[in-house]
């Protein structure tokens, strides 16, 4: 990620880096917009991040490289935005669209988003739903 970083050198952005524990979750409250991408090789395997994101009450933004992604089935038009790019298209297109997808999610409601996020993605509801599965 750091050969990128001067990409995302705008004065409006922090570049904090890999984060855990207590300092992440207080990023991820305090930011005005979670930005989610990968590789557009990169299979998406699930993101946790998701919930922890909307239960802070933090809108997110996504790209994606295909449809039916996890950002697809987290997010809704009262939680984020999302860019879903063919991966064939130039990085100039793929960041405008992510760039579109950012405004949308700042102009959200953080309290609604919360709300949201707390109701879809409740930890204890999560956990029992896990735990009682059969393997």
């Amino acid at each position: 990620m750091r050969r990128h970083e001067d990409l995302l050198g705008a004065e409006h952005v922090e570049w904090v880096g890999e984060l855990g524990g207590t300092a992440k979750t207080a990023a991820i409250a305090e930011a005005s917009v979670f930005v989610y991408t990968y590789a557009r090789a990169y299979v998406e395997a699930g993101a946790a991040v998701f919930g922890e994101s909307l239960r802070s009450g933090t809108p997110i933004a996504a790209l994606t490289w295909r449809e039916g992604t996890c950002a697809q089935a987290a997010l809704c038009n009262e939680t984020g935005g999302v860019a879903v790019v063919d991966p064939l298209e130039d990085d100039e297109t793929a960041a405008q669209k992510l760039a579109d997808a950012i405004q949308q999610a700042e102009d959200l409601d953080h309290r609604r988003v919360q709300a949201i996020g707390m109701q879809r993605f409740d930890p204890e509801r999560h956990f029992q739903t896990m735990a009682t599965r059969p393997c």
